[in-house]
């Protein structure tokens, strides 16, 4: 599961450079949610686990196993499979904006911490991998953006980094992940993003951020292997080569805001939620909260500039209205 180095890139072969269906990719965040989609479970996040942490070329968490079993994840798109926890390992970069492998809209981040599972379907992630199958391994990844306050959860998984050899530690993996529940995610078919990038893993990548202090990412561009410093470790983005890729969002809201009001400006007032523009009640006539579905129109109908009041978009005033033109912009 190590990653090399930005670098050495040129230098891979095999599926990485013969696949239809590599990762990580460029996502674009303008996606409708998806009605197929159901919300990631997560067990045995919350226990508390021994573990070892090592520095190759990538940072890799691996626990041990106990009588509660491993962590397991199950839902999204994966039907009745139940996933095993393999090991939590991250990808960084040089600078704060530069390091995360998967890209959301035009955000980049520092780095990515991706935690990987295997369809215990198999006895062990070598048997998953060469099965070949598309959803063998299920990967969630979280982007990490730096602060000025450290995060204490990831502080001893960095000493031990730090530490010559191997590091022992105590971990919840919940205390890894962003301090609020994570909940909306993209997902897609794709790839390990290390050699050999073979095309087994359904993606789930996640919108919420962890927080990582500056003094720990400098620690983290600090590490080396053999005098060989590990940064950058991160994969570029592949082509999407005509994938789906899929949005969750909790409660089905659009991750397009309502109540642009863009096109409002024959509206008395420049109603119009949240968009960058305010506007709300012009040609395309947004309801107070900025939400319009099926011309359906969320809020008070016979108020002033209600659906069906004087300036409403049915209402003598309205755009159609006969005396609505009287007051474009």
């Amino acid at each position: 599961m190590c990653s090399a180095g930005g670098k050495a890139q040129d230098d891979w072969s095999g599926e990485c450079t013969t696949g239809k269906k590599q990762s990580p990719i460029h996502i674009h965040s303008k996606i409708k949610p998806s009605k197929g989609l159901r919300p990631i479970k997560f067990q045995n996040y919350d226990t508390t686990y021994s573990g070892t942490v090592s520095a190759d070329v990538a940072l890799t968490l691996d626990i041990d196993n106990q009588a509660s079993g491993l962590p397991r994840v199950w839902g999204g798109a994966e039907k009745k499979d139940r996933f095993r926890f393999y090991n939590c390992h991250i990808h960084w970069g040089t600078s704060k904006y530069s390091g995360s492998e998967h890209r959301i809209g035009d955000e980049r981040y520092a780095g990515e911490i991706h935690l990987v599972h295997y369809n215990e379907e198999y006895a062990d992630l070598g048997a998953a991998v060469a099965s070949g199958k598309s959803n063998a391994l299920l990967v969630l990844g979280f982007f990490f953006k730096i602060s000025s306050t450290d995060n204490d959860a990831w502080e001893p998984i960095f000493a031990a980094a730090a530490a010559a050899g191997d590091g022992a530690v105590t971990v919840k993996l919940s205390d890894l992940l962003p301090p609020s529940k994570p909940t909306d995610y993209y997902h897609y078919q794709g790839s390990l993003t290390t050699p050999g990038c073979s095309e087994v893993v359904s993606w789930y990548v996640f919108d919420k951020t962890v927080s990582l202090g500056d003094d720990q990412f400098d620690s983290l561009k600090a590490l080396t292997v053999e005098g060989t410093p590990l940064t950058p470790n991160y994969r570029f983005t592949q082509p999407l080569n005509y994938r789906k890729i899929e949005y969750y969002k909790a409660y089905g809201k659009s991750t397009k805001r309502g109540g642009r009001g863009n096109d409002g400006e024959y509206a008395v007032k420049p109603y119009g939620g949240h968009g960058p523009k305010l506007g709300g009640y012009g040609p395309k006539p947004y309801g107070p909260k900025g939400y319009r579905q099926k011309n359906k129109y969320y809020g008070p109908s016979k108020g002033p500039f209600g659906l069906k009041g004087p300036f409403g978009p049915k209402g003598p005033f309205g755009p159609k209205g006969p005396y609505g033109r009287k007051y474009r912009f």
